[in-house]
């Protein structure tokens, strides 16, 4: 059994943290979370994942692109910056000799004739917009790849005593905490659907801006700043979207304009306007997202995410 004084090494190491972390909560996690998809006791990430695949419709399954694809994601450093054309594509048809037009091909076949199929509770609580629209590949892998990576947890067969796990959980960091993780996931999901709902947006694809956009909203949302420059303090943040000062941070930010402006003729003009009090179209990113984000945080499934610590 593990020693207080032993504590920090575990809490210093991301992978270990996450994985105690989800150890020392499980009840508390699977009460909270009651439809997610969780590893069995002594099952793997390959396992898991093959466990996970097989609640898809069967066509799906024998198209190895897709579960070759969920592990090049899952694998690959920061998948916000994955460029599936020029990367994804051409090393899954490497491996079988194929163009990567062809995995392209093969994969938006496969998603627009079977994600139909799906049934509702497994697409609810995978992907964050669910309905009429087929998504993309990108949307489609992306957000399979990141369920994966929030809900994989191992046992790594460790005991705390009550007070271990008292100081485990007081100290380790919220990035590194399963059960943060996984409110903050539910909490984007909410964010990405409303957004789809009420504003217009991910109408077309689901552009890296928007994702952007949805983590910015969740910081403002957990954070009372004031400006978008207080991000740079946040590291996790800062190291996903690669944010190396103020220069890259406005980069990325005015990104976000392209969408707002497309996304303008889909809005639901009664929350747009309790949002920003007008139907104007030409405002600053910064202002948008601040004003949506106090928005959010009054409504009650937002608040219940945010609140528990």
């Amino acid at each position: 059994m593990l020693q207080i004084d032993n504590i920090d090494i575990y809490i210093q190491n991301p992978e270990i943290a996450k994985q105690l972390s989800f150890n020392l909560q499980k009840e508390e996690i699977k009460k909270e979370f009651p439809n997610a998809y969780f590893a069995r006791e002594k099952e793997s990430l390959e396992e898991y994942v093959f466990y996970l695949l097989h609640r898809f419709p069967i066509r799906m399954l024998k198209n190895h692109y897709i579960e070759d694809c969920i592990f090049f994601i899952l694998n690959y450093e920061n998948a916000n910056f994955l460029s599936v054309t020029k990367e994804l594509y051409p090393t899954i048809g490497k491996k079988y000799g194929k163009p990567f037009s062809s995995v392209e091909r093969s994969i938006r076949g496969m998603i627009q004739s079977q994600y139909n199929y799906i049934s509702e509770p497994l697409k609810e609580e995978i992907f964050p917009i669910v309905g009429e629209a087929t998504p993309t590949n990108f949307f489609f892998l992306y957000h399979l790849a990141e369920y994966i990576k929030c809900h994989y947890y191992c046992d790594l067969g460790t005991e705390f005593t009550e007070i271990e796990k008292l100081v485990y959980l007081n100290n380790i960091k919220e990035e590194n905490n399963a059960l943060q993780i996984l409110r903050e996931e539910e909490l984007k999901k909410i964010i990405t659907r409303f957004l789809h709902a009420k504003l217009g947006q991910f109408r077309f694809i689901a552009s890296k801006s928007q994702l952007l956009l949805v983590d910015l909203l969740v910081f403002f949302i957990k954070n009372n700043s004031d400006s978008l420059s207080e991000i740079l303090s946040n590291k996790p943040m800062c190291k996903k979207w690669e944010l190396i000062n103020k220069e890259f941070l406005w980069q990325r930010v005015n990104t976000i304009s392209f969408s707002i402006e497309n996304a303008y003729q889909f809005i639901d003009k009664e929350t747009y306007y309790e949002i920003f009090g007008d139907y104007e179209l030409h405002r600053g990113a910064t202002e948008y997202i601040k004003k949506i984000a106090a928005y959010l945080k009054e409504q009650e499934n937002v608040r219940k995410l945010v609140i528990k610590k």
